[in-house]
């Protein structure tokens, strides 16, 4: 009798540690049983994706890149954050610049829905006007597409056209 009581009681005592267990992680088991019934096969759950490397992407795009399309045209990305713009040996933007990424922001607070998994760069540059005293703030974002030791490919994003800029490290 008695080992039926203990018996009993170590039943009912791993009961409730299993219901406690499931309580406190949501009884999630990764099987739908509601709709894909007792049946289901366990499948493992994928690991969250990784947050792109952004500091490794800065020190890729430090650098001098010359347009492909117009070769009086070089961008110079520095270790301090700059960006200098020049066009045939003339300054004509200069500003700082953000690598972002989807982890990075709040989606909410770009002009467009970021990838994830994707590096971003926000230039914020003025425009310096060759004719006139003013100059122009703007703000222009850029997916990286593609990044080598000797290319880039950069996208603009956030507007209704999209253009593709490539450059060669010079």
């Amino acid at each position: 009798m008695l080992k039926k009581t203990i018996a009993l009681l170590l039943i009912i005592g791993g009961a409730y540690a299993g219901y406690v267990y499931g309580y406190n992680t949501g009884f999630d088991s990764g099987v739908d049983l509601i709709t894909k019934g007792p049946t289901a096969k366990l499948t493992e759950k994928k690991p969250a994706e990784p947050a792109p490397d952004l500091e490794n992407m800065r020190r890729a795009i430090t650098g001098s890149w010359q347009s492909v399309a117009d070769k009086k045209l070089v961008r110079v990305y520095s270790e301090s954050s700059e960006v200098v713009d020049s066009y045939a040996n003339k300054k004509i933007s200069a500003g700082v610049f953000v690598l972002l990424s989807s982890a990075s922001v709040k989606e909410d607070s770009l002009p467009f829905v970021p990838e994830k998994g994707r590096i971003y760069i926000s230039v914020s540059a003025s425009s310096e006007k060759q004719d006139t005293a003013t100059s122009t703030d703007l703000i222009t974002y850029f997916k990286i597409d593609s990044i080598t030791p000797t290319d880039l490919k950069l996208s603009t994003v956030g507007k209704t056209d999209t253009k593709v800029i490539n450059f060669k490290r010079i």
